[in-house]
Parts: structure tokens; C-alpha cells; sequence
């Protein structure tokens, strides 16, 4: 190949250092005109620059080691034979040259200059011209640097030797200094009828800029390099805040979003600067991911940056919005008149990776100064719900764009839940204060919930969308995020935490039970492996200390979860159970993994993790704890009406019976009369089908029948099937099987004949069965009196009994309701059909119910699931008449 021929030739490489050596050391243009010897030596200068840029950015598939030598030797002659020292007078020189638009002359400009005070000189064309030719060439220099890095191994030595190079000059010359400089006054210089294209020259400074972001925030590019020293990455910074490039960047950023606001140029009368008008169109691609990194490097600047952090917010909503108007606009022909140039869905992709971490950054920035803005977190998840879509920036998206966007959802999830959290030791724990924290109230005044249930519902429709792929990233897998996730249920309003309840019900319907056997998350497996998390996680979040006596947090998680957690366990014990069954079978026959996928049912499947099998059926046990009985503490409200009280319930309107199958709609499907009870129920009747007023213990057993916790417990037993014993994941399971077994015993002794039967199936426990038989018998005899509790129960605060009894310890169970009771305190009814999987869905409140207009007790989300309703069963039901349902 040319280009590598060429860059092997030592003479060659000698002969074009030379040229571009000795144009960086030619005197800068003057105003009164240049001979022709000396612009061509400029222009030859220009071409040899521009020849070792594009020598250095050709890479072949696999580069030849002589090829890499030649570019790291060439690069390390450039920073040696200090040409951007050289390069970084020529620009100081140029710039003292010029006038400062509106002010007096500069320092260069002798007594003779043509910058008045008050005056806004201009340049000649030929002038202007030469010193966007200067001004480019001094850019490309590190630009060269910056290729030759990106083609060596991340790393490597030699990379991060040129790296550390580039910091160190950058930050001795201030290249990036002096090129802003003359940047600015150029723009406040140059005529209106210029004949050059300064494209070239305003995109190598601004990709100069994003690059030295990059290295900095590593954490939030795809390219950065983590591993490089601290004191490389502080001269990094020191560019970054330098306040001429700074500036000058912020100008460019904001005269682009200007244009896209379809402002005039003299709207703005912040900064003279801001008068010139905005970059080529062309560069907006350039812009605003360098307007947001200069934004950032304001805000981590002294504390004496001009830049308000509510300054800063605004910018950042105003470029999201870009982003979605591009995504609006994409593929539409430009309207007359119209000279926009909307970004590209890479351009889209670029500056929702740049914004969403900076949102975060900004926010939590202000917090640890001691000047709090709490509104900035809500603005951050507006930003995330408006960015984080498939079909905003998701087309073409790279794992490790992948990565820096999770890894940014993360800590916008850790950052709100922060004040929640208490670090300690096993993972800390939880504090559920009576009224949520300022961030926490701010982020769910915006977007959290919305934003996480929309990643959810769509990563289930479509396991190929972004939502999908960014939920099985790493950070996004994390059970703390989830856990979280369930802590801010705790505070949501009635609308959300229904929304949410409901679509939870709904992903698991749609769930193939042979994604449990899977050992790996898959984008296909995220939403199931989400919804696992936040059940084992019911018990650690409500395990949280309260502010002084007071239980009202735990009493707004628990009416969440004493709606949501009924129809959750009973459609993830349906999951567990089918693919037990699979895994058992599969292991029996030996034939590995049972469906299309080998190795499934095989403990070395997934790189040696057990299916996920596991820890749903950990699940399922320790979400059943919530339910285990104990006497409700003195004075408790039973419908928890205060945890509702941040938000009116969501309408029940009653109307009479619709006709021809047409329903009244009611916003959240709860149909009654207000009073909290669904119309047409009759007295001591639930929706649910548990009886009111009946002893406390049936509608929880009823619940715990529904989950099928017996049948668990029994399959979690026989699990392992041939294994040993000492395999630490299956190991716990069945240390976690035998508590529940022993709480379930005791509490219910015929639940034991039902273990029986389930042990059976077993080849290797088929043994334990005669024995629990008998003890069955013995304990149906003389049944226990009380419940005795599985360790582990938590939830745990004083409450006093009465009558001089000693305060005991509540748990969660404590404060469990009915169903019904908790779905009515909402305002909230799932669609009555149990086949229900609508995901559509895209806004953030509940669909609209319709209720059956004959026995008005069912509620429908659309004319399907009514049809398949009524020919499940419910026409038999209905009381309706012949127009019922």
C-alpha cells in the first residue's frame, strides 16, 4: 500500500518533518499583504500537514509491524522537535495582530492599528484567509498524534507514552489557547463576503477538544483510556478549562443552537462574541458534543466559573431537544426558507453519550459544593427519557457507546437513591424516611419511573432494540439498580407505581419459561432478569431503618407491593415450574440444554454460572416472606390511606351497564363509586376472591397458593437432581427451600402433603417423602399454634402491643393488605383478563379501562383481551344478561 511504502521510508519521513517544521516557524501573515514567495511556502506547509494526517489515519486490517514502528517514530519526532511549540507562537503572533472587535488595539498592532476604540474593524479577504490557512495547520499537528494513538492498541506503551506527550505540550504551549484566541477575533473580524471555507480550520480545533474530553472521561466515551496516570489526566483538564478555548467553544455551541432555534444573530446580547453569527451548518455534528464537554469543564472548574449551573442545565435541555427534533426531522426535505441542517443518527448517538453523563455530573457537582440544586435531577431524567430510545440515537450503536450510555443510566439510578441508601457492611441497607428526600421527590416529579418501565416494555417487544441491549449491559444488570428501582416504588405516584405494577404482570406473560434455563443475560432475558431482581430484593429494601418511631416509608412500599406482588408471583411461579420441569427433563435424558440452545440444565453453561432458574426460584421464596402472618400493629389504617395521599386516586367512574359491549372508560381501570369499593362487588366480597373480614390468615395463604409456594419449594428441593450437594449456588437454594419448607409446615401442616407429592417426582429425594409423610400425619394431629417464622424476616421496628404487652418487633408482613384493598387505595385495577401482555403502550400513565357493562366488575384494556375473557369463562360469571361483556 502507498501510504504505508511511503511512511517506512525514513528519507521520506525526514524530508516531510522538515517541511512541516519549517512552516511552523514562518512568520504569520501581515495585513499589508504577503510576497508570493512566502504563500507558497505557506501552501507548501499546509500540504505537508495535511499529508501526515492522512498518512497517520490510513490503517489496514492488520497493520505490519513496520508500519506501526514508523508512526510511532514519526509522531514522536513531531512532539520532539517541538513543532507545536512552534506552531503555538505563530498563532500568539497572528492573534496580537489582530484588533479586538469593539475595544482597543491589540498589543501587536503598533500605534498605527486600525482597531479604534468603539470600532468593529474588518479584514480583507486575503488576509483572512491566510490566517484560517495558519490557524488549521497549527491544529493538525496534534491531530496527527491523536490518529497515530487511535490506531495502536489500548494499552499499549507506545500509546500511552504519545498520549502523555500530547498532554504535556498541549498544556506547556497552550496551543489550544492560542488557537481559540485567534479564532474569536477572527470571527469578530472577518468580512461578510469571505471567499475561503473556515470549516477545516473551527473542526480540527473542536476535534482537538473532544479528544482531550475523552481522555479525561473515560468513563463516558468510547475511546478514552482508563489506565492513563493521574497528572496526565490533570494537564488534560487544564486544556479543557482554559478560558479562551473554553469560550470559544461555548460560542460556537451556542450560536449552532441558535440557528436551530431559528434565532437571528443579534438575539443574543450575552457576548459580543455571540454576534458573529453561528459555524458552518455543517459542523453542528462537531458543535454540540464539544459545546457539552465545555459545559462540563466549566461546571468541574474553580469555584469562581461563570457558568450557573441552571445556565448549564438549559443548554443541556436545549441540545436534547435538538436531538429529538433531528430524530423528528430525519429523512424530511427542508422546508423553503429552511436552512437547518438537522444531525445525523450518528451525530444523534454522539451527543446523547456526551449530555446524559454531563446531566449527571452537573447535578451531583453542585450537591458535593454545598449549593444543591435539586431541580437539576429532575432535568437529568428528562434528558434520559427524551434521549435513551431506539429510535431517537440507538441505529448503529457500538458495545462501548453501549457501555458509556449504561454506565451513565447507572449512576443517574444510584445518584437519586442515594439518599435512601445506608452504606454498611453485606451490601449496606435501606432508610425509608416519611417523606421522600428532595432529589428523590425531584426525580419522580420527572421521568425515573416512566423512563425505567418504557426500557422495560420495550427491551419485551423487541429484544433487538437499544433499550434492550443497554439493560443487558453490565451496569444496568447490577441488583442494586433494581433494587433501587423498587425503593423509589416506595414514593411514586398512584399512577406510576400501577403503570408499573401492571406492565411487570405483563412481562412475564409474554416469557418464554426456557429463558430461566440461560446462565447469561441476553437482551431477550433483561426484563425478565429485572423484574427477578426487584422481588429478591422486597425483603433487603424493606428491611430499612425508619426516621425514629415512625413506619409511614414501609407503609408506602407495602401498599405497592401488596398490589403488584400477588399477580407477580403467581406468573413467575408458572415460569419456575415450567422450567424446572424442562431442567429436570433435560438433565435426566442428557441431552444439555432443552429447546434450540445446547449446554442448558448444565451448571457450566452460562461460563460456569447456574441458570437463572435459581435465582428466580430465590425469588419467589423470599418475596413469599412478605406474607408469612403476625398480628397488624394497634391502630394501623387498614387501607394505608396515607401513602396515598401525595396524589388524588385516580378516578373510579361508575356508570351504568355499556351498551353494545361498549364500557365506560375509567382512567387506571378501577371502576366503583369513589368509595374505594368496585361497583357491583357485593358486601364481604374482593376482587380477588379472598373473603373480608375472614380470619388474616386466608387471603395471605390465599396468595401464597396463587404463587404456587408449595410446588416451589418441592421443585427447588429436587433442583439439583445428580449434582453434589456442596455446589454453593444450588447449595443456598436448598438452604433457602428447607426455611420456607419449615415456615410452610408449621404455618399450614397440609401444605406438607403437598411437599410430599412434589419430593416424589425427585429421583434423588424421592426418599425424604415417606418420612415427611408421617410427620405430616403427626402434625395434622396436633397442629402448632402461631406461625413460626423463617429466619431472615426483616421489616422489623418496636410496636407496642397494648394492655402492658412488650413491644415486639413489626415486620413487613405487619403491613401487608389484601389485594383488593391496596389496588383500591391506588385507584388501580388490571386489565381483568389474565392473558393480558399489552405492552404497546408508550406514554406514562395507565392505559383506560373499560368496564364489562354487564357485571361491572371487570375491567378491560382493549377489545381483545374483553373477547378472550368472556370465551375464558367470564360469561358464565357476568350477571349481565345477553348484552353482558
Amino acid at each position: 500500500m502507498l501510504a504505508e511504502s511511503l511512511l517506512v521510508n525514513e528519507a521520506f519521513r525526514v524530508a516531510l518533518l522538515k517541511l512541516i517544521a519549517f512552516a511552523t516557524r514562518l512568520p504569520p501573515p501581515d495585513s499589508g499583504g504577503d510576497s508570493a514567495a512566502l504563500e507558497r511556502k505557506r501552501a507548501l506547509g499546509f500540504v505537508s500537514c495535511e499529508l501526515a494526517m492522512v498518512l497517520l489515519e490510513v490503517s489496514n486490517i492488520d497493520d505490519s509491524p513496520a508500519l506501526i514502528a514508523a508512526r510511532a517514530a514519526f509522531t514522536r519526532s513531531l512532539l520532539k522537535m517541538q513543532m507545536l511549540h512552534a506552531a503555538a507562537r505563530q498563532l500568539a503572533d497572528a492573534a496580537n495582530t489582530l484588533p479586538v472587535p469593539g475595544g482597543a488595539p491589540n498589543a501587536g498592532q503598533g500605534p498605527g492599528g486600525s482597531g479604534a476604540a468603539g470600532a468593529n474593524p474588518r479584514l480583507d479577504r486575503a488576509h483572512c484567509n491566510s490566517l484560517y490557512g495558519c490557524l488549521a495547520r497549527a491544529m493538525m499537528l496534534p491531530l496527527c498524534i491523536t490518529a497515530a494513538s487511535d490506531r495502536l492498541t489500548e494499552g499499549d506503551k507506545e500509546r500511552h507514552d504519545l498520549l502523555a506527550g500530547l498532554a504535556e505540550t498541549l498544556a506547556a504551549t497552550r496551543l489550544t489557547e492560542h488557537a481559540a484566541r485567534l479564532l474569536l477575533l477572527l470571527r469578530g473580524s472577518q468580512p461578510d463576503n469571505l471567499n475561503c471555507n473556515p470549516t477545516a480550520a473551527v473542526s480540527y480545533f473542536l476535534y482537538t477538544y473532544k479528544f482531550c474530553y475523552r481522555q479525561v472521561h473515560s468513563n463516558a466515551a468510547a475511546h478514552g483510556d482508563a489506565s492513563m496516570p493521574p497528572g496526565v489526566l490533570a494537564q488534560y483538564r487544564e486544556v479543557l478549562q482554559g478560558p479562551c478555548a473554553r469560550h470559544a467553544v461555548m460560542v460556537l455551541g451556542l450560536t449552532a443552537l441558535d440557528r436551530m432555534d431559528c434565532l437571528p444573530p443579534d438575539a443574543n446580547t450575552a457576548c459580543r462574541c455571540l454576534r458573529a453569527g453561528p459555524p458552518d451548518k455543517d459542523l453542528n455534528g462537531f458543535v454540540l458534543p464539544a459545546l457539552i464537554a465545555a459545559l462540563d469543564a466549566a461546571v468541574q472548574g474553580p469555584e469562581e466559573a461563570p457558568c450557573s449551573p441552571r445556565a448549564t442545565s438549559a443548554t443541556l435541555s436545549r441540545a436534547a431537544y435538538v436531538v429529538v427534533a433531528s430524530m423528528l426531522n430525519d429523512g424530511s426535505p427542508p422546508k423553503p426558507g429552511d436552512d437547518r441542517r438537522w444531525l445525523s443518527p450518528e451525530e444523534r448517538l454522539e451527543v446523547a453519550i456526551y449530555l446524559l453523563p454531563v446531566a449527571v455530573s452537573n447535578a451531583r457537582h453542585f450537591d458535593a459544593r454545598g449549593r444543591p440544586q435539586k431541580g437539576l435531577w429532575r432535568e437529568a431524567w428528562d434528558a434520559a427519557h427524551l434521549l435513551v430510545k431506539h429510535e431517537v440515537c440507538g441505529q448503529g450503536m457500538t458495545k462501548p457507546q453501549r457501555g458509556a450510555l449504561s454506565r451513565a443510566l447507572g449512576e443517574l439510578v444510584g445518584a437519586t437513591v442515594a439518599p435512601l441508601r445506608v452504606e454498611g457492611a453485606g451490601g449496606g441497607t435501606w432508610r425509608l424516611p416519611a417523606q421522600p428526600p428532595a432529589i428523590v421527590d425531584c426525580a419522580l416529579r420527572g421521568s425515573a419511573l416512566p423512563c425505567l418501565d418504557r426500557m422495560l416494555r420495550r427491551a419485551s417487544l423487541d429484544p433487538g432494540s437499544m433499550e434492550a441491549k443497554l439493560l443487558c449491559s453490565e451496569p444496568m444488570l447490577s441488583p442494586d439498580l433494581w433494587a433501587g428501582a423498587l425503593a423509589l416504588l416506595a414514593y411514586a405516584s398512584p399512577s406510576q407505581a400501577a403503570a408499573f405494577a401492571a406492565n411487570a404482570t405483563k412481562l412475564l406473560r409474554r416469557t418464554d419459561a426456557r429463558l430461566l434455563l440461560r446462565g447469561a443475560a441476553e437482551p431477550d432475558t433483561v426484563g425478565l432478569i429485572a423484574v427477578v431482581e426487584m422481588c429478591r430484593a422486597v425483603l433487603w429494601v424493606s428491611s430499612a431503618r425508619h426516621d425514629g418511631a415512625s413506619t409511614e416509608g414501609l407503609r408506602r412500599l407495602t401498599l405497592f407491593l401488596s398490589a403488584a406482588l400477588p399477580d407477580c408471583l403467581a406468573e413467575l411461579s408458572r415460569l419456575v415450574l415450567e422450567a424446572a420441569a424442562l431442567h429436570t427433563e433435560a438433565w435426566r435424558e442428557g441431552r444439555g440444554r432443552p429447546g434450540e440452545v445446547k449446554g442448558e440444565g448444565d451448571e457450566e453453561a452460562g461460563k460456569g454460572r447456574p441458570p437463572y432458574l435459581c435465582r428466580a426460584m430465590e425469588a419467589l421464596m423470599l418475596a413469599s416472606k412478605a406474607y408469612c402472618p403476625g398480628r397488624p400493629p394497634p391502630s394501623a389504617p387498614s387501607a394505608v390511606a396515607t401513602a396515598a395521599a401525595a396524589e388524588p386516586k385516580l378516578g373510579a367512574h361508575g356508570g351504568g351497564p355499556c351498551k353494545d359491549g361498549e364500557g365506560s372508560s375509567s382512567s387506571g381501570g378501577g371502576g366503583g363509586d369513589g368509595s374505594g369499593r368496585s361497583k357491583g362487588l357485593t358486601a364481604g366480597s374482593s376482587e380477588d376472591g379472598s373473603v373480608e373480614g375472614a380470619d388474616d390468615s386466608d387471603w395471605r395463604w390465599a396468595v401464597l397458593e396463587g404463587a404456587k409456594l408449595v410446588a416451589v419449594v418441592g421443585a427447588a428441593l429436587g433442583l439439583q437432581g445428580g449434582r453434589t450437594s456442596n455446589t454453593a449456588p444450588y447449595a443456598d437454594l436448598r438452604g433457602l427451600a428447607s426455611t420456607t419448607a419449615l415456615s410452610l409446615v408449621f404455618e399450614r401442616p397440609q401444605a406438607l402433603r403437598g411437599l410430599v407429592e412434589a419430593l416424589r417426582t425427585s429421583k434423588r429425594d424421592a426418599s425424604l417423602a415417606p418420612a415427611l409423610e408421617s410427620l405430616a400425619v403427626l402434625l395434622e394431629a396436633a397442629p402448632v399454634a402461631g406461625a413460626v417464622r423463617a429466619e431472615g424476616d426483616v421489616g422489623r421496628t418496636h410496636v407496642g402491643q397494648g394492655n402492658g404487652e412488650r413491644p415486639r418487633e413489626a415486620t413487613l408482613a405487619d403491613f401487608m393488605l389484601p389485594p383488593s384493598e391496596a389496588r383500591s387505595c391506588l385507584g388501580f385495577r388490571p386489565c381483568s383478563s389474565p392473558a393480558c401482555v399489552e405492552l404497546e403502550r408508550d406514554n406514562d400513565s395507565p392505559p383506560r379501562l373499560r368496564q364489562c357493562g354487564g357485571c361491572g366488575r371487570a375491567s378491560y384494556c382493549c377489545r381483545a383481551c374483553q373477547t378472550a375473557h368472556w370465551r375464558a369463562g367470564h360469561k358464565a360469571e357476568c350477571g349481565g344478561g345477553p348484552k353482558a361483556g
